[in-house]
């Protein structure tokens, strides 16, 4: 399912959450659900059709990992390499890596 969220592949998130909806509640080894992993990857397709499920889906994102961070704190993180790569250059990526030290 992970790998699925990293690489965008929605067809097959769709189908898993589709057999078993509690699916979007489970937590990984550091209390973060798929929504949280779509964030971290910077995976907006994903996120979206998570997102849409509703009204519930919008309580989970009060929700905090083992490091007490919450969704906000999540994208507020560089997003992994390859999607750096992937993404253009604006000025507030610049800044960023600009921060990180990546320039």
């Amino acid at each position: 399912m992970y790998d699925a969220i990293k690489n965008g592949i929605t067809e097959f998130t769709d189908e898993m959450i589709e057999i078993d909806p509690e699916l979007i509640w489970k937590k990984d080894k550091r209390g973060r659900t798929i929504l949280a992993h779509a964030i971290l990857q910077r995976q907006e397709k994903v996120f979206s059709r998570v997102y849409r499920l509703g009204a519930k889906m919008r309580m989970a994102v009060l929700g905090h990992d083992i490091y007490h961070n919450n969704f906000l704190h999540l994208a507020a993180k560089l997003p992994p390499p390859s999607r750096l790569e992937r993404m253009s250059s604006g000025p507030a990526l610049q800044m960023q890596q600009e921060l990180s030290g990546l320039r």
